[in-house]
C-alpha cells in the first residue's frame, strides 16, 4: 500500500504470506496509520526487510501499533517482523516472539526512524538480536517497561545499548500460556498465565 492519507489495520490475520519485501504488507508514505489486534504469524520476506511489515517514509502523523501479535516471522536479512525507514513510528502492547533475521534485528530494524517502545514484550528472537536501530544524523527514541527474554545475540544492537531499555524493564520468563516455537500459529495462547510476572507489570500511565 502506498501514498495514503490515513490507514487502519485491526483484528487481522496475516498468516503464511511470502514477499521479496515484506512478508504480510509493504506500506510506504502512510500519512496516518493506525494497526491494532492484529496477528501476524510465520511470514517470510525472503529476499528482503520485514518478514512481517515494511514501513518507509511516513507521514507527519505517527505511525501507532498497539496490541499485535508477532509470531515467528522470518527475513532474510533485516527486521525480523518490522522493517521501519524514516518513521515515527510507536509499539505499544505488543508480541513479538520467535522472529528471526538474517542480519540485523531479529524482531525490529529501525533505519533514521524516530521512535517509542514501551509495554511490549521481545522474546524468544532466533537470530539477529532482539531491536537494532541506527541513526545517520540525531535521534529520538523512548523505550521502558518492556520485557525481554532469551533473544540472541542480544536485546539490542546498532546505535542502541542495554542502557537503553529503560530502568523498569523486565529480563524474565514471560509464562505465557501455551507457546512453542514449532512453526504452528494455531495451538498458541500468547496471553499470560496466571503466574506470569508480566501481571501488573506495565507502565502505569498507559
Amino acid at each position: 500500500l502506498d501514498d495514503i492519507s490515513a490507514l487502519t489495520l485491526s483484528g487481522n490475520v496475516f498468516t503464511g504470506n511470502t514477499g521479496a519485501r515484506a512478508g504480510a504488507a509493504r506500506l510506504e508514505d502512510i500519512d496516518s496509520l493506525t494497526a491494532k489486534n492484529n496477528t501476524l504469524c510465520n511470514n517470510d520476506a525472503s529476499s528482503s526487510y520485514g518478514g512481517a511489515i515494511y514501513l518507509e517514509q511516513g507521514g507527519s502523523t505517527s505511525s501507532t501499533w498497539t496490541n499485535n501479535v508477532f509470531v515467528e516471522n522470518t527475513a532474510s536479512t533485516d527486521g525480523g517482523a518490522v522493517y521501519s525507514d524514516s518513521n515515527d513510528v510507536s509499539f505499544i502492547n505488543n508480541h513479538f516472539l520467535g522472529n528471526d533475521a538474517g542480519s540485523d534485528g531479529g524482531a525490529l530494524r529501525f533505519i533514521d526512524s524516530d521512535f517509542t517502545f514501551r509495554n511490549n514484550l521481545v522474546a524468544y528472537t532466533t537470530d539477529g538480536d532482539g531491536i537494532d536501530a541506527t541513526w545517520s544524523s540525531s535521534s529520538s527514541f523512548s523505550m521502558d517497561y518492556n520485557n525481554w527474554y532469551n533473544n540472541t545475540s542480544s536485546n539490542t544492537a546498532g546505535s542502541l545499548s542495554s542502557g537503553s531499555l529503560g530502568t523498569n524493564s523486565l529480563f524474565l520468563d514471560p509464562k505465557l500460556s501455551d507457546y512453542t516455537r514449532d512453526g504452528n500459529c494455531g495451538n498458541d495462547e500468547y496471553w499470560p498465565s496466571a503466574s506470569s510476572p508480566l501481571i501488573d507489570a506495565g507502565d502505569p500511565a498507559s
